[in-house]
């Protein structure tokens, strides 16, 4: 993620990998509504980086409509 988005992100969320967003085990809680973040897609991004994750990565296979 650090790779795509900068410093800007969660430090749990630095050594992501695309593996983790393909197979559900990047940690995030299955309940997830954009419009928590915001109205704007700026701040959808900067809230879905800074969010807290659910699950240790690679811990627990959880579907999330984030990835």
């Amino acid at each position: 993620m650090n790779n795509y988005f900068g410093d800007n992100v969660n430090e749990k969320l630095k050594n992501v990998t695309i593996k983790n967003l393909l197979t559900h085990t990047l940690g995030l809680s299955e309940r997830t509504y954009l419009k928590q973040f915001g109205n704007n897609k700026d701040d959808i991004i900067r809230g879905l980086l800074n969010d807290d994750l659910q699950y240790e990565v690679n811990s627990t296979v959880a579907y999330s409509n984030r990835g």
